[in-house]
Formats: C-alpha cells, structure tokens, sequence
C-alpha cells in the first residue's frame, strides 16, 4: 500500500511539472511571438518613414518637371513669335532649383 501511494504521488507530481514545462514553453513562444511583432512594427514604421520621404521627393520632382515645362513652352511660344524683345521675364530658374535641392 505504501509502493502505491508513492507511486501515485510519483505520477501526480509528474504530471504537474509536465503541465508546468509545457506552460513555461507556450510563455517562451510568447514572449519570443511579441518580440517578433514589436520588431515588425518597428520596421513597418521604417518602411513608412521612407516611404513618405520618397513621395515627398517624387513630388517636388514632379513639381520641379511642370515648372520647366510651363517655361519652356514660354520661350518656345516667344521664339515661334520672332523672339522679339523682350523676352518673357516671369521665369523664374530659382524656383526649379529649390525644388530640387529640397
């Protein structure tokens, strides 16, 4: 009787570390699935800091690339008329510069 209730309390505290073991390990997962996902957000953060970075830069591209345009048909209408003087004074290189230092 005595062999049985050792046995016994043998199996139960065998059983309880077991459930405790495969606690601990579904915590591991955890903690290692959340550090996993924080990292993620962070480079999604990364991703749409660059992102925003390379709209910004394709804009002021695209608005440096219809100034030039807008002017260059200025003096393409002002040569087609005779180039006579004066010759158009509105354009302005320095606006086109600034945009694409910026």
């Amino acid at each position: 009787m005595g062999a049985f209730i050792t046995a016994l309390g043998g199996l139960w505290i065998g059983l309880v570390k077991a459930r405790s073991d495969a606690q601990a390990a579904k915590g591991s997962r955890m903690d290692a699935l959340e550090a996993r996902v924080d990292k993620m957000q962070a480079d999604l953060g990364d991703e749409r800091e660059k992102r925003r970075s390379v709209e910004v830069d394709n804009h002021r591209l695209r608005m440096a690339l219809v100034t030039a345009v807008k002017h260059l048909e200025q003096l393409m209408r002002w040569a087609d008329g005779g180039a006579k003087p004066p010759r158009p004074d509105d354009i302005d290189l320095d606006e086109i510069k600034s945009l694409l230092k910026a």
